[in-house]
């Protein structure tokens, strides 16, 4: 079959993407393009971007230069990559065959879902709870002398175990869906410790790493600027947060621009890299089409294996549920002062709730259509799709042009961009369309062999058998709008709009009592808890892959 006679019969693939693509094309890619083209000129905000004088490399070449404060933000950057990618590594990895040795299996899902709430909890309350854990004369776990984040030498190794706890219980839950993967295929033999969990595992957290390498340049980044502090910039400052801040803050549009196009070329190689590789090696690690924890068999050779992997698993439980008490129930076991609750209003809450909601249900529609033609195996000009879809994957972090291009549509101090930018993320795409190719894709070619259309497939087998991850991906990204308070900052000026997150930072900066703060964050806190707790049996290791961007 020529090419041509190729590309008409799957013409239906590339027709139900041209929405999509045209909305990320101009919502992604003509703003990446105004941002390349602003690193290059002396943009003023009060001119207009194209009349603005052209100055070339210059900003790249100050970066560059004897300047030692890009090589220092390089090295803090990596220093804080490297040493979560390490630390939640390593942690995973132990976590994940402690629990493959429960033999409870209610216990078992139990503890793994108990792992996973701290991702679901704002990166900005997260931050409030650990800063407040840490202060001088305050933390209820130990009597501090100092302000341990006022220390510059202690900031980097708490980002890194900030970020590992709240983020780590996505690599448990891929090692051990793994491991459950890896027992099923050794049937009689599946007791053997090391074949059965250490090497599954092993490989499933490489995997996990390999994915975490796609943003090497980046991180939590909403965690991150919360954490951080002028006393310790010096250690804690990124090349993400200083080219926000520079930009967005100090109006130094050149150094803002050139950071952040460095950022999106030096992912974009990562990523695409990575994904090469776990296309290659790891696919069957990551996507096994084997349901994750509730089915292990926690049986060992070792002996002990079972007391010991459940000790040290409800070790680590109980250090959750201490963090979860301190943020959800301490709070309100305490009198409060300023009666902050009252601050909280229903409709804006429901607004913003709203917005979330609908966004969501856009975003699924959207990345229902872009992932089914990467079901096709031979599809003419997969490979340049493919790479545009990364691309995009690699753009989701643009803030800041994001920031000028609802500026000059005239959006700014609305909720448009939050409702507009919130409907894109793209790895979501990349993983429908692996689940469906791990489980189901000998379907697929079989309803071809019979003569079915692509409509058919599309509507009788690609939507039935995908709708709960589909669901459960637009779960994730409501929490992922709700829980953001960035897009509140760039975009919306009136307090009285700012969405409820960061409404709690707003009253966290404010010196507000630490109860009343506390009592906030719950609140604003829950949806996204109890979200992810209503769809847990949905919400698998494979789903959750979808938000690897965020950690």
């Amino acid at each position: 079959m020529s090419i041509t006679q190729r590309i008409w019969k799957y013409r239906m693939h590339y027709l139900i993407v041209i929405p999509a693509v045209l909305f990320l094309i101009g919502f992604k890619i003509i703003p990446f393009f105004s941002g390349l083209y602003m690193s290059l000129v002396d943009y003023q905000f009060h001119k207009d971007l194209f009349q603005s004088e052209w100055v070339g490399l210059r900003h790249y070449a100050r970066l560059f230069s004897g300047d030692t404060l890009f090589w220092q933000l390089l090295r803090n950057t990596l220093s804080i990559k490297l040493g979560y990618m390490l630390a939640s590594g390593l942690l995973a990895f132990v976590l994940a065959i402690a629990l493959s040795l429960v033999r409870s299996r209610v216990l078992r899902g139990s503890l793994l879902t108990l792992f996973l709430i701290p991702y679901f909890i704002p990166s900005g309350v997260f931050a409030y709870v650990v800063a407040w854990l840490l202060s001088e004369g305050q933390s209820p776990i130990a009597s501090l002398n100092v302000t341990a984040l006022a220390q510059a030498e202690l900031f980097q190794p708490i980002a890194i175990a900030a970020e590992t706890f709240k983020t780590c219980g996505i690599a448990i839950a891929v090692a051990l869906a793994a491991i459950s993967s890896r027992q099923a295929s050794l049937a009689g033999e599946a007791s053997l410790f090391v074949q059965a969990k250490v090497i599954p595992a092993a490989r499933a957290v490489a995997a996990f790493l390999l994915l975490q390498l796609t943003y090497i340049l980046s991180g939590d980044f909403e965690l991150l600027q919360s954490l951080l502090n002028p006393l310790v910039r010096q250690t804690g400052e990124t090349l993400e947060t200083y080219g926000f801040n520079a930009f967005l803050m100090q109006m130094n549009t050149g150094t803002g621009a050139s950071i952040q196009i460095i950022l999106i070329i030096v992912q974009l190689v990562f990523a695409y890299g990575a994904y090469l590789l776990v296309k290659r090696y790891f696919i069957g690690d990551l996507f096994s089409g084997i349901a994750e924890a509730g089915k292990l068999n926690g049986r060992s050779s070792l002996s002990g294996g079972a007391a010991a992997g459940t000790a040290v698993s409800v070790l680590y439980g109980l250090a959750v549920l201490a963090f979860l008490y301190v943020l959800f129930i301490y709070p309100f076991t305490m009198s409060a002062e300023n009666g902050v609750l009252q601050l909280i209003k229903p409709v804006h809450y429901i607004l913003y709730l709203m917005i979330g909601f609908i966004a969501a249900i856009f975003h699924m529609m959207m990345i229902t259509l872009l992932a089914y033609p990467l079901t096709v195996r031979r599809l003419p000009g997969k490979a340049v799709y493919t790479f545009f879809l990364i691309l995009l994957a690699v753009l989701g972090s643009s803030y800041v042009f994001e920031f000028f291009q609802a500026r000059t549509m005239g959006m700014n101090n609305t909720v448009f961009p939050i409702f507009l930018y919130g409907i894109i993320a793209i790895v979501p795409v990349f993983v429908l369309k692996s689940i469906f190719n791990s489980k189901y894709s000998d379907l697929k070619e079989q309803a071809e062999q019979e003569g079915k259309g692509e409509a058919h497939a599309f509507v009788m087998l690609y939507l039935p058998k995908l709708w709960k991850p589909i669901l459960a991906l637009g779960v994730l990204q409501f929490v992922a709008i709700w829980n953001a308070f960035i897009p509140s900052v760039m975009h919306i000026a009136d307090p009285n709009m700012f969405s409820p997150v960061y409404q709690f930072r707003a009253l966290a900066q404010s010196g507000m009592h630490f109860v009343d703060v506390l009592r906030y964050g719950a609140i604003v806190s829950l949806p996204s808890v109890l979200l992810f707790l209503v769809f847990r049996r949905w919400i698998t290791s494979e789903v959750l892959l979808g938000h690897v961007r965020k950690l």
